[in-house]
Formats: structure tokens, sequence, C-alpha cells
């Protein structure tokens, strides 16, 4: 019955196109007022075309008649090598987190193929449908993924990956109508289930004996980040030396650092000052880079760490070789030390404390805004207008600070966030 609904309507909806461009037709007075009317009389056509064709995909789907699914799945796959319809709006983070829910979406429709496969076959039809439109969705921002990233590498990676993926589903899908057709056929069941691990393999495999589970396509798509994974990395890795100093410090303070030979402070000092000067020198291409690719971002950052393991392990060496017996001059060499990592850590993070303390800000604002104190004043309806204006305008400043990568607009963006938030809750 639906069908035959949608049918009628669309046949309505294109009888009142043709009225319209009638109407418009050769008359350019009426063309001008009647051009807006024709417009939407073929949007509302377009929709309906959309709706009936979901209507025959999913009845199709129903009784096990995949060729068509198939041939969607295709078509997606070959468009990633076909050259761009026009420029990306977004960026490549956008693509990168829609790529991520719908790679989560196939695997859930996959699992539950698997279930359905052995309780339910009739059912199959209807999710190999849904993996067909999730695999088109997930093609189409993998294509603009792939046009956002600057490194040519990566972008290959990323199709390449999604091709895989693709052939997978399209295997996956014709075994699942061949099930749905012959549901006590052991064979085909098996060859399913044998589809079923190859996309769930595609999409995401076991690292290491841990169970963590990492997602192929999301590797490839993690490649693009890299600048900003590895000053994560570095992060993380700065924090464990710094505790490292700290416990060197407590020695050195108890009088119980000693080096186990003969060697002295003189024997260290050349290869501080030569560590030294190369973390100089790392650190600014560190804040360099911090606006460059992330390729260049990623080095430097790589880079940094490396430098500073290598000098908390000359200066360690260094204090240890002065003897317990002046304890004070081992801890100022030490913290002289940890004061340069702390430095190098801040100019790595700082943009990510900022932004950790505006949600805690926001956090407490929204508490406030919750409670049932009253407020202070009464606001107007221009004072909320304006209040809106204001978060449009970090808003922009958000977008604007997340294409260019910069600390100093991550910071300024986040401080105009916060106050614009806040004054919005209290009015």
């Amino acid at each position: 019955m639906n069908l035959l609904d949608q049918t009628k309507t669309l046949a309505k909806s294109a009888l009142q196109v043709l009225y319209m461009a009638k109407e418009a037709g050769g008359n350019p007075k009426q063309a001008a007022h009647t051009q807006e009317t024709l417009e939407e009389a073929m949007q509302m056509m377009k929709e309906v075309v959309e709706d009936l064709t979901t209507t025959l995909n999913e009845a199709v789907s129903a009784v096990g008649v995949v060729g068509g699914m198939v041939d969607s799945i295709t078509q997606a796959i070959n468009q990633l090598d076909e050259g761009p319809v026009g420029e990306p709006e977004g960026t490549f983070v956008d693509y990168q987190t829609t790529m991520v829910k719908t790679a989560k979406a196939i695997a859930v429709t996959v699992q539950e193929m698997v279930t359905k496969s052995t309780t339910n076959p009739d059912e199959l039809g209807i999710l190999a449908n849904q993996l067909t439109n999730d695999y088109g969705q997930l093609a189409q921002e993998a294509k603009l993924a792939a046009l956002t990233t600057e490194n040519k590498e990566i972008s290959s990676h990323i199709k390449h990956r999604v091709q895989e993926l693709g052939h997978g589903c399209a295997a996956l899908v014709t075994k699942a109508g061949a099930l749905q057709c012959s549901p006590s056929n052991a064979y085909t069941k098996k060859e399913l289930i044998e589809s079923m691990r190859k996309v769930s393999e595609k999409v995401s495999g076991l690292e290491g004996g841990d169970g963590v589970v990492r997602c192929l396509v999301l590797a490839a798509l993690q490649a693009g980040n890299r600048g900003t994974q590895a000053c994560i990395t570095a992060a993380s890795a700065i924090s464990g030396i710094v505790a490292d100093l700290n416990t060197t410090i407590m020695f050195a303070t108890a009088g119980t650092l000693n080096l186990e030979n003969s060697e002295t402070f003189a024997d260290h000092r050349e290869g501080i000052l030569k560590t030294a000067k190369v973390l100089v020198e790392d650190t600014k291409v560190l804040v360099q880079n911090a606006t460059a690719s992330q390729e260049k971002l990623a080095q430097a950052a790589q880079s940094s760490v490396s430098t500073i393991t290598h000098l908390a392990e000359v200066v360690k060496l260094g204090a240890a070789s002065l003897g317990s017996e002046d304890p004070e001059t081992q801890v100022m060499v030490v913290t002289s030390l940890l004061k340069t990592v702390k430095t190098v850590e801040d100019e790595a993070t700082k943009g990510m404390w900022v932004l950790e303390a505006m949600i805690e800000h926001i956090h407490q604002e929204l508490a406030v805004f919750s409670s049932s104190v009253p407020p202070a004043k009464v606001s107007t309806p221009e004072d909320f207008i304006h209040m809106m204006k204001c978060i449009t305008m970090a808003t922009a400043k958000a977008v604007a600070a997340g294409n260019l990568c910069r600390q100093e607009d991550v910071i300024a963006m986040a401080n105009l966030s916060r106050c614009a938030i806040a004054d919005m809750l209290r009015a």
C-alpha cells in the first residue's frame, strides 16, 4: 500500500512540475514570478523519488534480491577514484569524525547480520540494504577526507582501505541474498559467516593480545592527524621524564645520589652542553611547526622528546658524579633541567590545558544555571540577542583556530568562548 501511495504522490509531483514549467515557459514576466514555485515543486518531486527508491530497495532486499545493492556498492567504490565535483566545505578532522561514526555503524550492522543468519535469515535483506547505505556514505566521506589531507600517501591509503572494505561488503551482501533465498543451505551459511569475518577484519583488527580494537580504516585516518597524535604522545613521555627527575631530586636531597664509578662532572659537562643546545633548536622547530603540516609537527615533537630523554640521562649522570657530599649542587643541576623540560611540555600542550580549563568553567556555569537560586538581574530579549551574536563570533573563531592549528589562536578562542557562554547562561 505504501508503494502505491508513493507512486501516486510522485505522479502528482511530476504533474505539478509540468504545470509550473508550462506557466513559466515563453513568458519572461511570469518566469521571474514562478521560478521560486517551480524550484519548490522540483525539490518536492526529488524527495518523493528518493522515498520511493528507498521503499523499492527495502522491498527488493526483503525477498533476497541484492543485485541493485551490489551495483550501488560498486559505484561507490569507483567514485573514490573520480575527480572532485567541487571544493570540500569541511576540514579533514570533520570528515574523520563522520567516518568514525559510519565505520562503527557498519561494524554494528555486520554483528547484527551474524545473529540474524542463525535466528532469522529473512531479515538479512534489510540489514544488507542498511550496510549498502552505510558504505555509500563512508565512501563519500572518504573521498572528501582524501581531498582535504595534505599528504598524498595518506590520501591514497584512505581510498585503498575504503575500497577494500567495499569489495568485502559487496561479497557479504551477495552471500546474504543467497542465504535468504536458501536458509537451510549449510554451505551458503558458512560462506556468509566467512564474508562477515572478512568485512569485520577490514573494519577492525585486534592489536596485540590486549584486546584493544583498532579500526583499519580509521588507522589510515589517524595518519592524517600525525602531528596532533605525536604531541599527545610527547606530552605523555615528558610527564614520565618529569616524574623521573623528581625522583632523582628526592635522592639528591637525601644525600643518596652516588655514581658507581670514578667519573667526574667534567666528563659529562660537554655532553650536557651539547645536548642542551640541541634541545634549544628542537624547541624552536617545535614552535615553528605548530602552524606547519602534520608531518613536520610530528617530526618536531618526536625529535624534542628524544633529545629531552637523552639530556635527562646525561644530567642525571652528571649530578651523580658530583658526589653525595654536595647535595645542594646536585639538586640545583637536576632542578634546572626539570624547569626546562616543563617549559617544553607547556609549549606543546598549553592550548590543550586552556581548552580543559574552559570546559571546566562552562560546567561550573551550567551548575549555577541549573540551580534554584534566582538570577541577580533580569535580561531583556535584546540582551539575549547580543549574547547570541557573541556566541556566533566565538564559533567562527573556533572554526578558524581549528583550520590554522596555532596555539595562540586556540587560547584566544577558548577565552572568548568561555566569556560568551558564561554571559549567555547568566542572561
